[in-house]
Parts: C-alpha cells; structure tokens; sequence
C-alpha cells in the first residue's frame, strides 16, 4: 500500500496551521479531493495498521454504523516495528450521530505493543489529516521506546502522548516529536467538566484535552496550533521538553506528582509560545489558569505572551515550581481566582511541597524585562 506523493499533502508548511485559514485550506482540499489520487478505503470496523507496511495517500472513510468492538479505535496497530503512515486521512460524517458511549472517548489511532522485548514501536506520522471523530487522535500506550514524529491537522479531537499503566517514572527511555500539527476543538459525550457544543449542540459537549502527553524521556514540540472547543495542554513531565512557535489556550505542566523525592524535573524551556485563553472555550478554559506549573518543574519561558484577556484566573500560577520568565508579555489577568483579585503571577509554596518552594526571577517585575500592558496586578502577593 505505497503510493507517489502528489497534490495534496506534501511536505508541511507551518503556515497551513494558522487557525485563521483553516476554513479556507479546508475549502481548498476539500475541492482537490474530487481530483486527488487518494486510495479510498472504507471501514465499519477497526483497521489494523501491520507495522513495515507504508501507508501513504490512503483516505479512510469511518461509516456512519462503525463497530469498534474490543479495539476501541478506528486504526489500530499492536505488533512491534516500524508504523509509517504519511500523507493520509481518516474522516468522519459531519453530524452523523454515532454511539456516544464508544465514540468519544475512542481514539483514531491507537498504538499499543505491549511486546518491549522485541523493541516496541517507532512512528512516523507526517501530513496526517482527521476530520469528526471526537475523541483522542492518537494514542500511543505501553509502547516502550517509541519515536514520535507528528505533522498532522485534526478535527474534534487531540493527541495523547503516551499513557499507559502505571506511574510514569517507571518508562524512562521515550523521546516524542511534535512539529507542525494543528488540532481545532476537542468533543466528548455530556461531561461534568464539559459545555454543550456550539457547533454540535444537543450531539457532542466540549472536553477532552487539545494535546495530553504523560513523557518520562523527553518532548520536543515546534509549530503545534491549539484552538476551539475543549481545554488545552496538559503534560505530565519526567524530562526535559522544549517548546517553540506555538499557540495553546491553556497550557499546564505537571512534574513530580508521582514521585516526591525525585530530583529536580526538566528543564522546560518556552520560546515564542503564546497561550491565550480567548482561544478556547468550555467550563476547563474558563476556570483554569492560563499557564499553570505545579510540582517541582523548572521553566524557562522567553519571547512569550500569557493573555487571559478578561477571563477569571491566573496568568501564570506557581506551585512548588521554578520560573524564569524574560521578554514576555501579560495581559488580561484582571478577573478572579479563588474569590481573590487575579494577578500575571501567583506563586504558591504547599504547606508541604512536593518539589520545593516557589521562585521566580527577582526581575520578574520589572517594565524593563517583561511588558505587563493591559495587566492590572503583576504578582498575587501585591497589596
């Protein structure tokens, strides 16, 4: 199942992921569609992707009466080897009601070698494109090993990266890539943390995470777009991770959770990343701060804007975390949190942390370091 590159797909460009042309680029494909030269497979049940097969220019089409069984995924690969999969789509039925119960909380792609012995699994993904089918886009679970490289543009779901059984300290060898991926709201069935979908009302409720990774190795994520329905980024984080030239609505960090007594976790370092709470919408962007690090992880953030642009929380909240923010940007952060005036920045030190005391770079402040236009408090502390 190999076939020649041509048309549409390619090589990615980071500019197709400007949310602002997303209707237009999807009006463009949608029209090289009728003159692609795409393999057409349709599937009303789970697909398995046999690792050292290239799939490329395979348009899966998910009938409207998909029986996901015992796989719980629309593609599904558990043999150990290399997956390959470039400049493919998988698409739903807009408005097709399909059995919430299985749907929503399905992947598009799960990959699960449970076989460690034999090596697990190293992916490739390039030019992957997915359309209405809420859920998560790619799960990689129990998949020791794994190389990740991801360029995808995705519809009504996000990406978990990995997860799997266990506390996470005990995989230590993952390395993940994220480059030039774009995810446009993320649905679920009626969910307490949930808001009922503007597009889909009475059908899907706003949820489920844009970009959730649980990485014990390391994370490297350039270009990713996050914006719509549904909450934001949330990273549970044994290693180091480095982040450029990214958007997010919210964007959380989670380190030490699991393991107090580890040393210190990172560095993450954050460059011209933007996250921005007008981006998002639903009950888990509205109540959440926008850059939230919690428990023992060290960040270094530079050339970033934290807007939260009227809405209720935080800038950035700190608890037993590190921060180094310089040539940064803050605004918006005027509203409430906890029944006190929000603030840039909040740090929190447990009454026994896990990790260590909150701390931040003593010019923090300072007009001369970072640009607090449209900010009212700067840090919670402030009088």
């Amino acid at each position: 199942m190999r076939r020649r590159v041509v048309g549409y797909g390619g090589a990615v460009d980071l500019r197709d992921f400007n949310p602002l042309l997303w209707p237009a680029k999807r009006r463009m494909s949608r029209s090289l569609r009728e003159v692609d030269d795409f393999e057409h497979v349709e599937i009303s049940r789970p697909f398995e992707i046999e690792p050292g097969v290239v799939y490329e220019r395979v348009r899966w089409l998910v009938s409207s009466d998909f029986d996901y069984g015992t796989r719980k995924a629309n593609l599904f690969s558990q043999k150990p080897g290399r997956i390959t999969i470039r400049d493919c789509e998988i698409l739903g039925q807009y408005g097709s009601v399909m059995p919430i119960a299985d749907q929503a909380n399905s992947p598009v792609l799960r990959i699960n070698c449970a076989d460690h012995s034999a090596g697990g699994n190293d992916v490739e993904l390039d030019g992957f494109h997915a359309e209405c089918l809420p859920g998560a886009a790619i799960e990689c679970v129990e998949s020791e090993g794994s190389i990740v490289g991801l360029s995808a543009r995705l519809t009504g779901m996000g990406i978990h990266l990995p997860y799997g059984k266990g506390p996470p300290y005990t995989r230590t060898n993952r390395h993940f890539e994220v480059h030039g991926c774009a995810v446009e709201d993320t649905w679920r069935g009626v969910h307490k943390h949930g808001r009922p979908s503007r597009k889909y009302p009475g059908q899907w409720w706003t949820g489920g995470t844009q970009f959730g990774a649980q990485v014990v190795g390391s994370l490297n994520v350039s270009g990713f777009a996050g914006v719509g329905e549904g909450s934001g980024a949330k990273w549970m984080m044994m290693g180091p991770c480095d982040v450029a030239n990214s958007t997010f609505s919210t964007l959380m960090f989670e380190g030490r959770l699991f393991q107090a007594d580890d040393p210190r976790i990172g560095p993450y370092r954050l460059y011209g990343v933007t996250v921005n709470k007008a981006l998002g919408y639903g009950l888990q962007v509205e109540a959440a701060n926008t850059l939230q690090l919690s428990y023992g992880v060290e960040v270094v953030l530079r050339r970033s804007a934290v807007r939260t642009d009227g809405w209720d929380g935080h800038g950035i909240q700190l608890v037993d975390s590190g921060l180094d923010a310089k040539e940064c940007a803050f605004s918006g952060a005027n509203g409430q949190r906890g029944g006190h005036r929000a603030a840039a920045l909040d740090p929190v030190t447990s009454e026994n942390p896990i990790g260590f005391p909150a701390h931040y770079n003593a010019d923090f402040g300072s007009d001369l370091v970072n640009d607090f236009s449209g900010q009212a408090r700067r840090l919670s502390t402030e009088t």
